[in-house]
């Protein structure tokens, strides 16, 4: 299952919730702000840079569009 959010991108892999944005983006705090009053474990993305990570092949095999 995929959520785009305005700039976010949050991938279910089973349990684990990952989401895709930088570490300075502010709607990305406000998702996880909600994940966690809302009880989801959320992680963010380790080492996400826009405009690099997004265009790698393991991100286009995740979303062939690069789009985040």
């Amino acid at each position: 299952m995929k959520i785009s959010l305005k700039g976010l991108k949050l991938i279910w892999f089973g349990s684990v919730k990952v989401l895709y944005a930088g570490k300075t983006n502010k709607n990305a705090y406000k998702a996880l702000i909600a994940a966690e009053y809302s009880g989801v474990d959320v992680k963010l993305a380790e080492n996400f840079e826009m405009g690099v990570t997004n265009k790698t092949p393991e991100f286009l095999k995740m979303n062939p569009l690069g789009k985040v």
